[in-house]
This record gives structure tokens, C-alpha cells and sequence, in this order.
């Protein structure tokens, strides 16, 4: 029986098999500490042999075209190093290793068996000789040079997946060079062997050769490449090398399209889009007139990226290149280039894929968007650029996608007012020419502009010692006031010199009187009481200057004689109202202040086409006149004027009218006589019905309907119509009855008419025509039926405009109850400014009417309330102000027999508080005011004994039961605050 021979065990070395094994790790510090160990094995000072030194150059090689883990990355690390060892070593050498440059490079070209690795492993391993500089080496032949080159260069030529790889390693190459002592010569070969291996053309030649010219300018460059030896002298050329199989040869373009059809990509852009544009961001200043003329970073961006990564037919994996790119530049480019890089399609493309959430680029997109915003934020002059691109007219195709979007608002949101001046010259280029395909879609771009230009105007809150940000926007505002003023009422003459500046499509009627509106709310948002600058002063101040230059623009607003020399008048009140402001004392300053604000909005009305402004204009001239100059007097005469007209502007719809009256009263409310309150209480004890309105509004001479647009205040009048909705309920069932009845007289006239044109109409006993003559219709032929038919058309035409009685008593009924809302403002205004005037109290008995007659609920609840404050604000140390004439305590009790008598007639559950704060404020002002509480007692145990007596009485207990614990409390309090 034979013996099984054993087999013999390899003398391994399982350390290096460590070392190796370590090599491929994907940690750092693995790999490197393995790298020194193997290093360490091959030194000199510890003698290696010849074998083990060609084994481990082997094995490396080998090494570096395995895919496991990082063995690239540690196999060719510690390869070069290996031949930087070698080189370093000099004439030293090793018994038995005889291995030159040729050798090694033998070795990188041993074909293995996956193809793959194998030419990954070759580029490593050139990469890795190259690095070791042993090539450099003096006793090295230029052609191991050309050798290692062409391994290179064949790799990029047969591999398309390679070949941006391929070119990145030989630009690190070109700027290892650059330390060499004769680096231009191999930086020369370089770039012939580009040129003959045909890769010149194609991104990763212009990468190297751009470098290569940068870091030797006076390397020799082959002809016949580049027009004038320069990639960036023509940007077609250059677009070229940027195309897919733009510059390739046939054989390149055999294995790009194999590669595309496997599914291949990058997802990163090519490194050469950042050599070419790094290059052309250095090279910003312009070409020298006798040097060499080379293209802008705005010509190559234009064509490379806005029109070709970002054409209509680009894929999305070239847009996603497209948006990396500019996501990058967008952040780092200088300010001139940004309106470059926010080209058309590059806008249309964003807001496209930003606006679809499920979109494949919508995440990219979002970032870039975010990008613009973070720009801007961190370099607000930058926003310039950014609106001007958006704003650009090849950009109008995407004005849709920019609204939607709210592009404009949140870009502007982050500017500050300083640059909002640059910005507003591009806006109004743009409501000039909005390059809108009608008149009707030019109207629509114009306003939406506007009105985010107004959004953006409106007084931010204004930090601590920042006076240089309220200047700016007073600026700003100012600025963008002229510009509304110029297109509302003026058009340039068409002549060479204004061509630009004549608006295409020419502004109509409807878009002028939105200019104007626009005005009027512009001014609403920016008027603030107290304020120095007087907005609606600057806005008549432009009007003025433009008027002046009659040679350029013309008037729109055709002025007769009347409106001319009152509008005369007010311009010179006015400039002598500016003139005066900064010479008087802060009271009369305030006062003037006013007055320049109540002109020039007259004014603006009168410019607009309000038909009654050139009165109101007069009155309030007339009212300047005599209110102004006698109040440094101590007089004030002229104040019932002035009510008169604040309560003219306060029946108007328009919010800025509103707020100047208010503005105005609350500076003249001291000067408010009882005539001008008997004015505001007639309207507070008006009834609300047809008959009211007619005799309120032929007081204040009622404007027209369809007058000049004007800032109407839409968040208020919504809001007084739905307090108002609910008070129809308030309507009384005798009201309801007489409109039925006058609805029914109306029905019977119309039936009448009918009856008669139909020859059908009842005789005085009731019986019908029709009844003695069944068939009269079928008499008549067609000739009278046709003769008929323009009479019944008639009679229903006259029918419809009859308008119905119960809409008309509506439509009374809010205009009245609006019109009282808007007066217990003024009411408000002066019981907060003038609770210590004795003419406050004046107004107790017309608003405890007011809540008797009213039936709409809201009224009633403000006024309660408004009663209730001034009881609470009036304290015992504040004496009462008789300036406007002499104060007795008998009138103020009369006063409190007024209100106990009212409170007898006409008090009820729900508003016996009230009578109740009204008598205890009157109570406390007779204390106050050196009066006694043995006349308030009577008056008080009066009222009790008629409720006890009288069965009508509509006292409640409540009432006495307030006055006895208010007598408890605050009498001591009085007397004690009284004598401290």
C-alpha cells in the first residue's frame, strides 16, 4: 500500500500579506501605516533583495487594477512613493535589480483579465510614476515621457468613461511641471501628444491646453488647433468642444455613443466647464484694442450654458449640469455677471421645474433658487443685476412664472432702500415697454408691477438711531411717486431724442386712471401723522416740475379757468406753508403741517377729475385763510369750516381722504368750536333711511357717482358692510308693511301699462275686456302686432331701470350707517385729544340719540363704548377747559337733567349702563369742577321717585345701584385728590 505523498506548504510571508491586505482598506490611517510598513521593507538601511524589490513592484502593479475596497488609492499611493524611493536613492543600488523606467512602464501594460480593471489600473499606475517624478529624472529618456503620455491618451481615446479622468490627471500634472526646473519642455510634449491623439477638441483638451498657457506663456503650441492658438478666441469654437461629439473623432464618437447607450453618466459637471470659466472671471477687464480679442465670460455663458444646457430640448441630465454650474457662479461671480448667468433659459427652466413639485430637477432647482435669495441677502447689490435680468425683454416670456412664483417680492423683501433706487429705473423701463402682446395684457403686467412695487414701498419699522434708513425711504418713496405722477398725467413727445421713454403700447384711459388710483393708495401706505416728509406735498411737487417742461411732455389733465387759478392759489399756499414750516414754534409747525396735507390732497382730487375738487379746493384755501391767521390771534374763527370739509371728505370712499381728515381734525381739534360739534351730531342723529340720506348728503353736497378713481378702502367698507349686513333684522314691521305697499302701487302701474298696450285693462267694475271678448287677441292681424311690440319693449325696459324700493332703502341704510361710523372716528379723535374741553360734554345727549335711533347694533356697541372711555379717562385732577366760552356748573346741570330725562323716556336693558356712565361722568365733572354732591343727590333720588311713580319710567335699578357704590368709592377719593 502506498503512502499519500504530502504536499509541501509555500513559504509565505504573512506579514506582507497583512500589509496588502491593509493597503485596500477604506480607512485612512489603515492604509497609510500599512504603505510606510511595505516602505520600510524595501529601504536601503535594511538591505533588500533584488527579488523582493521587483516582487513588490509587481504586486502593487497588479494591486492597483483590483476593484476590492480602496486598493486604488492605497496600492497607488504606495507605488509612487516606491518610485520616488528609488529615484531618490541615486547611485545607490540594489545587487541583482537591474529595472529601469521601461520596465515599470512594461509592467503597467500586462494585459489581466477583466478589461475594466485593467485600465483603471493602468491610469493609476501612470498617474503614480508621473507623481514620483522618476520620469524627471536627468538619466531618464524624454521618450519614457512620451511613453507614459501615450497610455494616457489611448485610455482617454478608447474609454469615453475614462477620458474626463484621464484629462484631470494630466492637468495635476501641468501644475507639478510648473516646480520643475525644465517643466516647459514636457509641458511642450504634453501638448503635442494632445493634438495628435486628437483630443484637443474635446472638453478635456481645452482644460489642459487653457492651464498650460496660464502656467507657460511662452510655451511653443501647435498650429492649426485653435483660432490664433486660443480656445477663448471664438466662443462657436469653444461652444463646440462643450457638445457631445462636437470635436471628437469618428472612433470617440463610436465609444460615446456605446457609452450612452449602456446608461453611463456623470452626475457631476465636467471639471473643464470650471477651468474655462475661472479663466474667463480672471480675464474680466475688456480686450486691448491692439491685443488679443478673446471672448467674455457673458458671451460663453450665453452660448455654452443659457442656450445650450438650458435650451427647450435639452435632456434633463444636461439641465441638471446646468444647474449645478450655476448654483456654483451664483454664489462666487462678481455683481456684472450675474445678469448673465440669470439668462432666459436658465429663468424659464427654474421657474418651470421650482413650480412642479414632482419634477426630476425640482430639488436642484429649488437649491439654485435659494441661492439667488442667499446672494442677495448677503450682498443686496446684487439684486440690481438679478431684477434686471428678470426684467430684460428677452425674460417677458416668463413674467407668468415670475408672479406666480413671487420672484420679485422675496428678492426685494431682502433689499434695502439704497438699492431699491437702482431698481426702480428697471421697473419703469418695464411699464413702458412690458412687450405685451395687447393692450389689454399690457394693463395687466403694468399693475401687477406696480402694485408689488407697493408692497415693497410701504414704511417698514424703523430700528433704534436709524434715521439714514427713514431718509432712504422717503427717497425711495419719492422717487417711485414721480414715476406714477409722470405716467398718470403727462406723455412724452414722441421726437429722436425721447424715443425710449415713450411707452409701447401707448397708455390708455383705463391705464392712466390706474396710475392715478395707484397714487392715492401709494400715498395712503406712506402718509404717517407727525411725519416731516408730507407725501401727497411731494406728489403735487412733481405735477408742478413736469408741468414746467412743456417741451418735453404735454398735460393729459385739461385745466378750464376756474381749475387753473384755483389750483394757482393753492401752489402758492403751499410754497408759502413749506417756507414757513422750519421758522414757527412745534404747535403752529404741526398746524401748517396739516394744512399742506388737506391742500395737496385737494389738489390731487382736482388733477384726478373729481368734479366737485376745484370747490373743495377753494374751501379749504378759504378756510386756510381765515383758520391759520387768526390762530396765532387766540381765535378760531373759520373751525366749522373745516368740519364741514373733513366730514365732505370722510363721506367719500377713498381711504387716504379718510385718514387726511382724521390727521387733520386730531391737529385742529382744539380749535373746534360748538358749531362744528353740532355739525358732527347732526349726522349722528340722522334717521337711516331714504329721507336721511337725502338730507345729509344735500348738506355735504354729495359728489356724483362715477367719478375719478380714487383709493378706495376695501378692508373698511367690507368691513362696515358686514357690521351692516345684520341690521336689516333692526327694520321695523310698519317699515316692511309701507315698502310692500309701495312695491305693490308699483306692480299695479306696471300691470297698468300693460293692460292698456294690450287693450286688456280692467273697467271700473272689475270685469274683464277679455271676459266680453274672449278671443280680441286672435283680431289682430300682424301688422299690429308688430306696431305693438315696440311699446311692450318699452314698457319692460322702463320697469327694469325703475330700481326696486327695498334696494334703494338699503343702499340708504348703508350709506348712512357708514357715513356715522366714519363720524364717530372724528368723535373718538376728539373725546381722546379734548375730554377736559367743556365742548366734549356737548356731545353726551346727540350720541345717547344716536343709540335711541340707530338700528344697526354695531353703532350702538361704539358708541357704549365710547361713552364708557371718556367716563374712565375723565380723572378728578383734570378741571375742565373753558376757552371756547364761559363754564357754569348750571350747564352742566342741565346737562345731567338732560341725560336723566332721556334715560326716563328712553332707556332699556341693554343700554341702561350707559345712560348709567353718562350721568356719573357729568356727576364727576360737577365734583371736579367745584360743584356739590347735594345737587347730584336730588337729581338722582328725582329719578328714583318717578321710576317708582310712573309706570312709562325706563330707569332700571341697575342705574341707582351704580350710583351709590360709585359715591361710596370715589367721593372721599375726589376730595382727598382735589386738596393734595
Amino acid at each position: 500500500m502506498s503512502m499519500k505523498r504530502r504536499r509541501e506548504q509555500p513559504n509565505v510571508n504573512t506579514q506582507l500579506v497583512e500589509i496588502y491586505e491593509d493597503l485596500a482598506s477604506e480607512k485612512d490611517q489603515v492604509r497609510l501605516k500599512a504603505a510606510i510598513a511595505l516602505l520600510s521593507t524595501t529601504s536601503i538601511e535594511v538591505n533588500p533583495s533584488s527579488e523582493h524589490v521587483k516582487t513588490v513592484l509587481k504586486r502593487l502593479i497588479r494591486g492597483l487594477c483590483s476593484g476590492r475596497k480602496a486598493a486604488r488609492l492605497g496600492f497607488s499611493v504606495t507605488l509612487t512613493e516606491l518610485l520616488a524611493q528609488r529615484r531618490s536613492l541615486g547611485a545607490v543600488h540594489i545587487d541583482g535589480f537591474n529595472w529601469g523606467i521601461s520596465e515599470v512602464v512594461q509592467l503597467l501594460e500586462e494585459q489581466t483579465t477583466e478589461e475594466r480593471d485593467y485600465h483603471l489600473g493602468r491610469l493609476f499606475g501612470s498617474e503614480a510614476v508621473i507623481q514620483s517624478k522618476i520620469l524627471f529624472q536627468s538619466t531618464v529618456e524624454i521618450d519614457q515621457w512620451q511613453r507614459v503620455l501615450d497610455i494616457v491618451y489611448q485610455l482617454a481615446r478608447k474609454k469615453s468613461w475614462l477620458r474626463e479622468q484621464c484629462g484631470w490627471v494630466l492637468t495635476k500634472v501641468l501644475r507639478a511641471l510648473q516646480l520643475q526646473e525644465d517643466g516647459i519642455q514636457y509641458a511642450q510634449i504634453l501638448l503635442e501628444r494632445l493634438c495628435v491623439h486628437g483630443l484637443a477638441g474635446g472638453p478635456e483638451g481645452v482644460a489642459i491646453w487653457m492651464i498650460a498657457s496660464k502656467l507657460f506663456p511662452k510655451i511653443p503650441k501647435p498650429l492649426g488647433v485653435w483660432h490664433c492658438q486660443d480656445p477663448l478666441s471664438r466662443v462657436q469654437e469653444l461652444k463646440r468642444a462643450f457638445t457631445p461629439q462636437g470635436s471628437l473623432t469618428k472612433e470617440m464618437q463610436e465609444n460615446s455613443a456605446h457609452l450612452a447607450q449602456n446608461g453611463s453618466w456623470n452626475s457631476k459637471p465636467h471639471f473643464a466647464w470650471d477651468v474655462v470659466l475661472g479663466t474667463l472671471l480672471e480675464n474680466g477687464a475688456p480686450n486691448l484694442p491692439d491685443g488679443p480679442q478673446q471672448i467674455t465670460f457673458q458671451d460663453f455663458w450665453a452660448e455654452s450654458v443659457d442656450n445650450t444646457l438650458f435650451a427647450m430640448a435639452s435632456s434633463n441630465e444636461r439641465k441638471y449640469w446646468g444647474f449645478q454650474i450655476s448654483q456654483r457662479y451664483i454664489q462666487d461671480a462678481p455683481k456684472k455677471c450675474i445678469q448673465a448667468i440669470c439668462g432666459k433659459n436658465y429663468i424659464r427652466c427654474l421657474l418651470h421645474q421650482v413650480s412642479h413639485d414632482e419634477s426630476y430637477l425640482h430639488q436642484i432647482a429649488r437649491q439654485n433658487l435659494d441661492a439667488i435669495f442667499l446672494r442677495v441677502l448677503k450682498e443686496p447689490e446684487v439684486a440690481t443685476a438679478i431684477i434686471g435680468a428678470l426684467l430684460a425683454p428677452q425674460g417677458h416670456d416668463n413674467f407668468i412664472l415670475i408672479i406666480q412664483n413671487d420672484l420679485f417680492e422675496r428678492i426685494l423683501s431682502q433689499v434695502d432702500f439704497r438699492t431699491m433706487r437702482t431698481i426702480l429705473p428697471l421697473f419703469d423701463r418695464w411699464i413702458l415697454r412690458p412687450h405685451a402682446p395687447d393692450e389689454k395684457t399690457a394693463l395687466s403686467r403694468r399693475q401687477v408691477i406696480i402694485d408689488i412695487l407697493l408692497g415693497v414701498l410701504r414704511p417698514r419699522p424703523i430700528q433704534k438711531n436709524s434715521h439714514r434708513t427713514d431718509t432712504e425711504h422717503h427717497s425711495v418713496a419719492s422717487q417711485f411717486l414721480a414715476t406714477l405722477t409722470r405716467h398718470a398725467y403727462f406723455q412724452i413727445r414722441e421726437d429722436e431724442d425721447s424715443l425710449d421713454a415713450v411707452p409701447e403700447p401707448p397708455f390708455s384711459s383705463a391705464t392712466r386712471e390706474m396710475f392715478k388710483s395707484r397714487i392715492l393708495s401709494c400715498l395712503t401706505n406712506l402718509s404717517i401723522k407727525g411725519s416731516d416728509a408730507c407725501y401727497p406735498y411731494d406728489a403735487v411737487c412733481n405735477i408742478h416740475k413736469w408741468e414746467k417742461q412743456s417741451d418735453l411732455i404735454s398735460a393729459v389733465f385739461e385745466e378750464d379757468d376756474i381749475s387753473s387759478k384755483s389750483i394757482r392759489r393753492a401752489w402758492k399756499a403751499l410754497r408759502k406753508i413749506h417756507s414757513q414750516e422750519q421758522s414757527v414754534d412745534p404747535e403752529r409747525t404741526t398746524q401748517l403741517n396739516a394744512f399742506k396735507l388737506l391742500l395737496s390732497t385737494a389738489v390731487l382730487q382736482v388733477y384726478n377729475g373729481d368734479t366737485d375738487a376745484v370747490n373743495l379746493l377753494d374751501e379749504v384755501h378759504d378756510c386756510y385763510k381765515s383758520l391759520i391767521k387768526r390762530a396765532h390771534k387766540g381765535q378760531n374763527h373759520g373751525s366749522e369750516i373745516l368740519v364741514e370739509i373733513l366730514l365732505s371728505l370722510v363721506s367719500k370712499p377713498s381711504l387716504l381722504l379718510r385718514k387726511t381728515a382724521h390727521d387733520v381734525f386730531e391737529t385742529f381739534a382744539s380749535f373746534i368750536n360748538a358749531e362744528g360739534l353740532q355739525s358732527m351730531s347732526k349726522v349722528l342723529e340722522t334717521d337711516e333711511d331714504i329721507t336721511g340720506q337725502a338730507e345729509m348728503f344735500e348738506l355735504l353736497d354729495e359728489e356724483p357717482e362715477g367719478t375719478a378713481s380714487s383709493d378706495v378702502d376695501d378692508q373698511s367698507t367690507d368691513e362696515d358692510e358686514a357690521n351692516s349686513s345684520g341690521t336689516d333684522d333692526h327694520l321695523t314691521a310698519e317699515g316692511e308693511e309701507d315698502g310692500s305697499d309701495k312695491e305693490d302701487e308699483e306692480l299695479a302701474a306696471f300691470n297698468a301699462k300693460l293692460a292698456e298696450a294690450l287693450g286688456t285693462r280692467k273697467d271700473k267694475e272689475g270685469s274683464d275686456a277679455n271676459d266680453r271678448n274672449e278671443s280680441s287677441d286672435e283680431d289682430m292681424n300682424d301688422e299690429e302686432m308688430e306696431a305693438l311690440e315696440p311699446h311692450l319693449t318699452q314698457i319692460f325696459r322702463d320697469r327694469k331701470n325703475i330700481p326696486s324700493k327695498r334696494v334703494e332703502r338699503k343702499e340708504a341704510k348703508e350709506n348712512i350707517v357708514n357715513f356715522k361710523i366714519r363720524v364717530l372716528d372724528l368723535v373718538e379723535i376728539y373725546l381722546k385729544r379734548q375730554y377736559t374741553n367743556v365742548l366734549a360734554t356737548n356731545l353726551l345727549i346727540p350720541l345717547l340719540t344716536s343709540i335711541r335711533k340707530t338700528k344697526a347694533k354695531h353703532i350702538s356697541t361704539r358708541i357704549c363704548k365710547l361713552i364708557q372711555d371718556y367716563f374712565r379717562r375723565y380723572r378728578p385732577k383734570d378741571k375742565l377747559n373753558a376757552t371756547d366760552g364761559p363754564t357754569t356748573l348750571d350747564t352742566l346741570r342741565k346737562l345731567l337733567d338732560q341725560i336723566h330725562a332721556a334715560a326716563i323716556k328712553h332707556s332699556s336693558n341693554a343700554y341702561n349702563e350707559t345712560y348709567s356712565n353718562a350721568s356719573l361722568l357729568v356727576s364727576k365733572i360737577i365734583l371736579v369742577n367745584g360743584g356739590n354732591m347735594v345737587d347730584i343727590d336730588q337729581r338722582y333720588e328725582l329719578t328714583r321717585r318717578i321710576s317708582k311713580e310712573d309706570p312709562g319710567c325706563k330707569v332700571k335699578p341697575a342705574m341707582f345701584e351704580s350710583w351709590k357704590n360709585w359715591r361710596l368709592s370715589m367721593v372721599n377719593n375726589l376730595q382727598r385728590d382735589i386738596t393734595a
